[in-house]
């Protein structure tokens, strides 16, 4: 866990209610190191504000997605891609 918790980025951006985290997302510079939700429903709203936010600040942001991942699908579904996939596998020591 340690181990873990220092690869990290520092910075989290999130939406709470009620003192409860729903959405978040890990970023790093102008990357999104990992986004994710506890409630899909609106999860849309958070993205775009997210992407509105980091886009203001540098001209390209880049993330992973994988399809098993609605809430890094959803965040995908925002961009007009020309479809490219990628199929590496990264792993980290």
């Amino acid at each position: 866990m340690e181990s873990f918790c220092r690869v990290l980025p520092n910075r989290v951006l999130f939406y709470q209610e009620n003192g409860e985290i729903i959405h978040f997302a890990f970023v790093e510079e102008n990357e999104i190191a990992y986004i994710g939700t506890a409630r899909q429903s609106d999860f849309h709203c958070f993205a775009q504000t997210l992407l509105s936010k980091m886009l203001a600040q540098y001209d390209s942001v880049s993330f992973e997605c994988d399809d098993c991942d609605p809430a890094a699908m959803e965040l995908r579904a925002l961009f007009q891609t020309a479809g490219t996939n990628s199929y590496d596998t990264y792993i980290l020591d």
